[in-house]
């Protein structure tokens, strides 16, 4: 059982020999294809295969694709899979239902990893389940495919001996390359579209675009590679998080740079949830690692430089963000409002059973 963190049928084999030869040489093409998959993440290309409108317009929610990162992750978890049968040699042994509970309840009040494990393969049953009474069964099965994905993505990584010096330089240029394109959107005030690269273009002056808006006019937050600003300001507040705590060392000349670009675009992308959840992670960072608060307070003098940069640069935009008093800042407090009691609403009258894994919005056009 100490063996089955990936695929908890394997629990019930044995292990026998150790193919050792074997192991090192799928071991790296898995640790190899899963920097390949961190450095592509951000990059959205995707074949459509479902598009829906709803009055005229494109229902996003409703979108089917599958995107390149998608395949790498299958062919990932298929390699994990070929790799870990290899590596233990597993040979079918009977149990009883009996010794099988009694190994399972044990592991689960003993092992909080196994609790994790076992609560996130429940998670993906009940969403393959609610397949069965979905309005949208399509909808469903793709969202559970994705989330079939995630789970098994985590669990895979897990078993990966991968080196974190290079984890670390990955994110960092991937990170670096997001805030870069984030700032070029800013100053430029438009994104281009690339199928390729999985964009789409969106200009400040048009209607849908998210925009910081004051009394000089409407400024096109950084999208980046992401659909919208709130996933690049999270997801760069997330790699620089890691990068920050996995790093030690004299600040070198790129990662300085590395750290302004990155920095900037969670700047830029006027996300008050990603702001808020870097100041309390790096603040966290600060009083845990006490060893390390030289370093930190460097790293701090660089953020707080750049922020001083564009704040007197655009100050008038910062201002409008955090106050929330302009027309489209009250508009979206008012949307999350109302959002809030359509949630409550479908959650009183599906509280058992759900409306089914993507089927929110589904609920809501209903």
């Amino acid at each position: 059982f100490k063996q089955s963190w990936i695929f908890p049928a394997f629990a019930l084999f044995r292990r026998g020999n150790y193919t050792y030869g074997m192991k090192i040489n799928l071991g790296k093409t898995i640790e190899y294809l899963f920097y390949g998959i961190v450095f592509l993440l951000p990059w959205q290309a995707v074949w459509l295969w479902r598009e829906p409108f709803v009055g005229g317009f494109k229902w996003e929610y409703g979108t089917v694709g599958v995107y390149l990162v998608d395949i790498l992750v299958v062919l990932f978890l298929v390699l994990s899979l070929v790799e870990y049968r290899r590596a233990f040699n597993f040979q079918f042994k009977i149990f009883n239902f009996q010794t099988i509970s009694n190994v399972l309840i044990s592991k689960f009040k003993k092992d909080t990893f196994y609790q994790l494990l076992v609560t996130s393969y429940g998670l993906l049953l009940l969403s393959l389940l609610s397949i069965l009474w979905s309005p949208d069964k399509i909808l469903a099965l793709y969202f559970s495919f994705k989330l079939l994905l995630a789970v098994g993505l985590f669990w895979a990584a897990r078993r990966i001996n991968f080196d974190w010096n290079k984890l670390i330089f990955i994110l960092l240029v991937t990170g670096a390359l997001q805030g870069a394109l984030g700032i070029g959107q800013f100053l430029g005030q438009e994104t281009f579209s690339s199928k390729w690269l999985g964009m789409s273009q969106h200009i400040s002056s048009e209607g849908g675009a998210s925009v910081v808006e004051n009394a000089s006019g409407r400024w096109l937050r950084a999208y980046g590679t992401f659909p919208h600003p709130n996933i690049l300001g999270g997801y760069l507040a997330i790699i620089c998080l890691m990068v920050l705590w996995k790093s030690s060392g004299k600040i070198s000349g790129w990662k300085f740079s590395g750290y302004a670009l990155i920095f900037s675009g969670i700047i830029l992308s006027f996300s008050r949830s990603a702001w808020l959840v870097f100041a309390l992670g790096f603040v966290g960072m600060f009083l845990v690692q006490k060893q390390r608060r030289k370093e930190l307070a460097k790293v701090a003098f660089i953020f707080a430089s750049v922020l001083a940069i564009w704040i007197s640069a655009f100050s008038p935009l910062f201002f409008s963000r955090l106050e929330g008093q302009a027309r489209l800042e009250q508009k979206s407090l008012d949307d999350r409002q109302e959002y809030v009691m359509q949630a409550k609403e479908i959650i009183s009258e599906n509280f058992w059973l759900g409306v089914g894994a993507g089927n929110y919005t589904v609920e809501v056009h209903k």
